[in-house]
């Protein structure tokens, strides 16, 4: 059992270590990081809850989550990241989250949010889409 710890915490110490080693946008942005993903799916595999998508969870899962890497870009990014050199020279993602919500039939609402800084405007403040799933 204290393995099982041991090896999450060690896990999860080098997962965050590699991604404050990449770049702001490499961490938001679709790009191909094996070493990343397959900490990820480390940490996922010896994750001590069994369904942690279940109704008994849903209090853990409440709340307002800051995104810190996203393999494959978010609802927000991926957008952007179809124009080359965009980012770069008009916008800046100063930070993205996710606002999760559990009604009161169990479905859990998500609000994707992002602050922006445009070269053209003031800053914009949150860029907002909303997701509802059911189980």
């Amino acid at each position: 059992m204290s393995e099982d710890v041991t090896t999450r915490l060690t896990t999860k110490h080098e997962l965050l270590q590699r991604i404050e080693a990449l770049e702001f946008k490499q961490r938001l942005f679709p790009v191909d990081s094996e070493q990343v993903d397959t900490l990820v799916q480390s940490l996922e595999d010896v994750n001590p809850t069994d369904n942690p998508l279940s109704p008994n969870y849903h209090n853990l899962l409440s709340g307002s989550w800051e995104l810190i890497y996203a393999s494959r870009g978010t609802v927000v990014t991926r957008s952007f990241a179809s124009i080359p050199n965009f980012i770069e020279r008009e916008i800046k993602i100063n930070r993205i989250w996710q606002t999760l919500v559990i009604s009161e039939n169990q479905g859990i609402s998500a609000i994707n949010s992002a602050e922006i800084a445009c070269r053209f405007a003031q800053r914009i403040r949150p860029l907002t889409s909303r997701t509802t799933c059911r189980r």
